[in-house]
């Protein structure tokens, strides 16, 4: 969906189908994509009427091709594994706002995940507030903060890191999701910009999440980010300009 050949892919899927219409794969991934397209196309009718909800949808359709789209609306149709999918997703993107949104209309597993990723960034603020409205997982893992003796020791932290960037190098796959995992909970941006210049696995990823859990950072940045990637100099690629 991000190169504009939606309806090249469907007219060559149609017509590999017109000759092997026994293909079940072919078949389901034009169906797929047809309603990928429908889907876009309601999203942005509604984006330029105004609905700033539904740009940022489409750009996170555009980005993850229908992933969290199709998750959120089985969990709104009452599907507990997809409620619990869906806030697993949410929380590794670091969505934050919509994490909030759907513990406060009820949602337990999104309660759950923002309670987990607020601990993991070390915010006693938000999580004290929560928990003080009624918010039990906050209120858990703010205790499990609070009776934790164990400070993050940085000389050991820098020492960890230095240790799977070993393994990055020699080819570790595992290495490089613990590393960006690891900065990604410590917050730090500027190493995780590092290991996006460096190529390194998943670190794109884990910094669009920690920049959308950042409540001062411009969501439409975010989007944009998400959809399109960097510029080889680091700087966010703007449609156009390419």
């Amino acid at each position: 969906m991000r190169s504009g050949r939606v309806q090249e892919a469907l007219d060559l899927l149609r017509q590999h189908l017109d000759t092997t219409p026994d293909d079940r794969v072919a078949a389901a991934r034009h169906a797929h994509i047809a309603t990928l397209t429908r889907r876009a196309g309601e999203l942005r009718a509604a984006a330029e009427a105004g609905d700033a909800e539904a740009g940022w949808r489409l750009a996170e359709l555009c980005a993850d091709g229908g992933v969290a789209d199709a998750l959120r609306a089985r969990a709104d149709a009452g599907s507990l594994l997809a409620e619990e999918d869906l806030a697993a997703l949410l929380a590794d993107r670091g969505a934050v706002d919509e994490l909030r949104s759907r513990a406060d209309s009820g949602k337990q597993p999104a309660a759950d995940a923002l309670a987990e990723l607020l601990a993991s960034h070390g915010r006693r603020d938000l999580l004290q507030q929560r928990a003080e409205r009624g918010d039990q997982a906050a209120a858990r893992q703010l205790m499990k903060l609070r009776d934790s003796t164990t400070a993050a020791d940085g000389a050991a932290v820098q020492a960890q890191i230095a240790h799977l960037r070993r393994g990055i190098i020699g080819g570790d796959d595992a290495a490089a999701r613990q590393l960006t995992t690891l900065l990604f909970d410590l917050r730090n941006e500027a190493e995780l910009r590092c290991e996006v210049d460096a190529g390194t696995l998943q670190a794109a990823e884990r910094l669009v999440a920690l920049l959308n859990a950042d409540e001062n950072v411009d969501r439409s940045f975010v989007d944009r980010l998400r959809t399109h990637g960097l510029e080889a100099d680091g700087a966010p690629w703007v449609p156009g300009e390419a």
